[in-house]
């Protein structure tokens, strides 16, 4: 017996997602940030890592990362779901809301795993081209969702790998719309100047907001989040692997005497003239700090 003529179709179909090593000073790629976190961070990093015991599994839920990230985007900790990068969290909406077949809809170009996780877990992938200006197409996206039914729908603002913003009123007339699971990944959003949609989630109950860690100077964590309405993000739990985050991204909280966390920023809130350049410098130093 050939075990590869066991393989789904779907997967030999498929081509690994592969990351190229080339010796070069300066590494754009991968979208990292060049700098390591100041030298008191660096150093309350170590100090965590003596407290982990490595003999035993994580924080199952990853209670106190999850605290900090509820109080600074301003939303409920059981809206709130981590992952092992946005990836995981990908694939484990696909895996709850999509019945055999049914198609995962993205405008295209965009972040590739969309497709790829689709494909791996036997659904299809449903990609609309972009106007010549990366623009979405609204109207095409709409015709496509209404003749393919598509449950889940990505969408990638600022989009990746074209780096636009999509417009937001094209963005609320698909929300307003599609009949299904819309999906913001808000990967880019510190460095957009842009609100976001975080505040839509109690208007749109299919909303789910996407973000991550890794664009903001934390790359190595590996943890992605998203956000979404309570009972929503309950049936992802039901999904969710054990111990999906582990301890090194989300350490044990030392006890604090008297500190209190600062106050929870509003969701989506930038600095005017500077992007997200000022919630950028806040929330990495608070992510340590709270957790450290």
């Amino acid at each position: 017996m050939n075990p590869l003529d066991l393989l789904r179709p779907e997967v030999r179909s498929l081509t690994p997602y592969t990351i190229e090593h080339t010796a070069a000073p300066v590494k754009l790629d991968a979208n990292e940030s060049p700098y390591d976190p100041p030298a008191e961070i660096s150093l309350k990093i170590r100090e965590a890592l003596e407290r982990i015991h490595l003999n035993r599994y994580p924080d199952p839920g990853a209670a106190g990362l999850k605290t900090v990230l509820a109080e600074m985007t301003g939303v409920a900790p059981d809206q709130l779901l981590l992952g092992n990068g946005s990836d995981e969290l990908i694939g484990y909406l696909i895996t709850t809301f999509l019945g055999q077949g049914k198609g995962v809809l993205f405008p295209s170009p965009t972040f590739s795993m969309y497709g790829i996780i689709a494909a791996a877990f036997g659904q299809r992938a449903i990609p609309v081209s972009l106007t010549e200006n990366f623009e979405l197409d609204t109207t095409t996206l709409l015709e496509v969702a209404r003749r393919e039914k598509p449950q889940i729908l990505f969408l990638a603002s600022p989009n990746n790998p074209t780096g636009n913003a999509f417009a937001r009123d094209q963005v609320i007339r698909i929300l307003d719309a599609f009949d299904g699971i819309t999906v913001l990944d808000e990967a880019y959003l510190d460095f957009s100047g842009t609100a976001g949609y975080l505040k839509e989630l109690s208007r749109y109950p299919g909303l789910v907001v996407l973000r991550t860690l890794s664009k903001i100077g934390m790359a190595a964590l590996r943890v992605g989040f998203l956000m979404g309405r309570a009972e929503v993000v309950a049936q992802l739990e039901k999904v969710r692997l054990p111990y999906n985050v582990n301890a090194c991204s989300a350490p044990p909280r030392r006890r604090h005497s008297g500190a209190q966390p600062g106050p929870a920023r509003s969701p989506g809130r930038v600095s005017k003239g500077h992007g997200g350049q000022a919630r950028r410098e806040q929330c990495v130093p608070r992510v340590f700090e709270a957790l450290l």
